[in-house]
C-alpha cells in the first residue's frame, strides 16, 4: 500500500501550479483543504490576490504550550526543457516520485498535511499548537507570507519544507528585488553624438556594480549564509 504522505503528493505534483495558469495555486491548496477536512481537520482558504488563497489549519491542544509553525509553498517554477517526459506526472519510480515540485515543495506539503491529519487522529498534543501554512507565491514576491504576516499571525518557531538534503538549516538568505532605469535622448544612428545611449549607460553601470559592490558584498560574510550576492537577471532596452 502506497504510503499516505506519498499518494497525496503525487496528486499534488499532477496540479500544475508554476506562473502563467489562471489562479496559479489554488487547485493545490483545495487539494490540501479537502484532504484535510476528510480526515477531521478544519482548514482555511484566504485569498490573498487574484483569486489565489493561501491555506492555513491547525492542530490545539487547548492546552498552554508553545506554538509551532509548519510552512511550505504551494507555488513552483515552470518545467524546463530537459523536463519532458517527466513533467507533472507524478509517477512513483522505485523509490523516488517524479515531476515538477515534487521536491520544491509539494513533497514537503503532504508530508505537512499528513502530519497535521496524524496529530489530530492519534494522541494529539499535550500541550500548545501546531499550524500548517501551506502559501502562495514564494518563487516569485512571497505575497503570501507576506499576507500571513500582515494578518497579525504568530508562532513561537517554524519549520519550513524547502528541500535540504534532509539536514536542517537553520536559516536562509532574504531576496530584494531591484528595477533600475536608465533614461537616454533619442538620436540618429550615424550621429549618435546628438543622443544619450540610456543602453551604454547601463552598461557602465553593471561595469561598476561588478569592480565595487560586488567585492565590498564579499567581504560581508555571515558564518552560516555566506556572502550576499547580486545577479542582473533581465536586462531590455532599445528601439
Amino acid at each position: 500500500m502506497i504510503d499516505p504522505a506519498v499518494a497525496l503528493a503525487s496528486e499534488l505534483v499532477k496540479i500544475p501550479s508554476h506562473p502563467g495558469i489562471p489562479r496559479q495555486e489554488r487547485a493545490v491548496a483545495t487539494k490540501l483543504h479537502e484532504f484535510l477536512e476528510s480526515r477531521g481537520v478544519t482548514s482555511r482558504l484566504i485569498d490573498v490576490v487574484d483569486g489565489r488563497p493561501n491555506l492555513l489549519a491547525t492542530v490545539d491542544s487547548r492546552s498552554p504550550g508553545p506554538h509551532l509553525l509548519w510552512n511550505g509553498h504551494t507555488d513552483t517554477v515552470p518545467l524546463n526543457r530537459d523536463d519532458e517526459g517527466v513533467g507533472f506526472s507524478g509517477a512513483v519510480v522505485g523509490d523516488a516520485l517524479a515531476g515538477r515540485g515534487a521536491s520544491d515543495m509539494k513533497g514537503a506539503l503532504a508530508a505537512m498535511a499528513v502530519a497535521l491529519a496524524s496529530l489530530r487522529e492519534g494522541a494529539g498534543l499535550a500541550a500548545g499548537k501546531v499550524t500548517f501554512a501551506a502559501v502562495i507565491d514564494e518563487e516569485m514576491e512571497s505575497l503570501g507570507c507576506e499576507a500571513l504576516i500582515a494578518s497579525g499571525f504568530s508562532a513561537d518557531g517554524a519549520v519550513v519544507g524547502e528541500p535540504t538534503g534532509n539536514r536542517a538549516a537553520l536559516g536562509h538568505k532574504g531576496l530584494e528585488w531591484l528595477e533600475i532605469a536608465f533614461t537616454g535622448k533619442a538620436a540618429h544612428g550615424g550621429t549618435p553624438e546628438a543622443g544619450v545611449n540610456a543602453i551604454d549607460a547601463a552598461a557602465q553601470f553593471i561595469g561598476l556594480v561588478a569592480a565595487r559592490l560586488v567585492p565590498a558584498l564579499a567581504q560581508r560574510a555571515h558564518p552560516l549564509l555566506g556572502p550576499p550576492t547580486i545577479n542582473f537577471g533581465t536586462i531590455a532596452g532599445g528601439d
